[in-house]
């Protein structure tokens, strides 16, 4: 439709600027023999282009009204996006939560299967220690502390408000020791921090099976 309006558009101006053209010239008064004659080719060719308009413009007066005619399109038809219903927020947490169970739960079976090195354990342990006995995390404490040879896992708990919960997620910034980092809460009150070796260690165990 917008092609068809652009032809109209197109044919009208120059059938105008052809018409204004004539009509600009000087017309010499015509002698009865003159007068008598037939009409010059030329104005064939402008009762031609009038003609042109009208039929475009018929034409696209009919594609107007079957546009307006047509049904709408479905809500949330394929290949419309704007249509796309956005994703149930409900939905999203529980699909978060699911995966960060599963990599907790592959970082815990990691370091049940590590062997112990006990000088980086108890280095490791005291690095994870110091930031929270120095009082740079405020209102969390420790309740276990589990390393290994490359991971260590930390039970950390909190009076629950929202302070609290960003002083535990500040916790891994404190501890430069341990590179990686990741935190599983498993309650208001309550998170599990498992800290890696290298900036590496916790990305390679979380990270999803490559595809075959």
């Amino acid at each position: 439709m917008r092609r068809a309006g652009i032809a109209v558009g197109l044919v009208a101006v120059v059938a105008a600027a052809y018409l204004l053209g004539r009509a600009g010239r000087v017309v010499e008064p015509r002698s009865r023999s003159e007068a008598a004659a037939p009409a010059p080719q030329g104005a064939a060719t402008d009762r031609a282009l009038v003609d042109a308009v009208r039929s475009l413009n018929d034409r696209v007066a009919r594609l107007e009204r079957q546009g307006h005619g047509a049904a709408p399109a479905a809500p949330g038809a394929p290949g419309d996006p704007d249509e796309d219903e956005p994703d149930d927020p409900e939905a999203v947490h529980e699909r978060e939560r699911a995966i960060a169970v599963q990599q907790a739960t592959s970082l815990e079976t990691e370091l049940r299967a590590e062997p112990v090195d006990r000088q980086w354990a108890a280095q490791a342990e005291q690095a994870i220690r110091q930031p929270i006995e120095a009082g740079l995390v405020p209102g969390v404490t420790i309740e276990r502390v589990q390393c290994a040879s490359r991971i260590c896992r930390v039970d950390l708990a909190t009076a629950g408000d929202a302070e609290g919960v960003r002083m535990m997620r500040d916790l891994p910034l404190r501890t430069p020791f341990l590179p990686s980092a990741h935190i599983e809460r498993t309650s208001d009150e309550r998170a599990v921090v498992y800290f890696g070796r290298t900036r590496e260690e916790i990305g390679r165990v979380v990270a999803p099976p490559a595809a075959p």
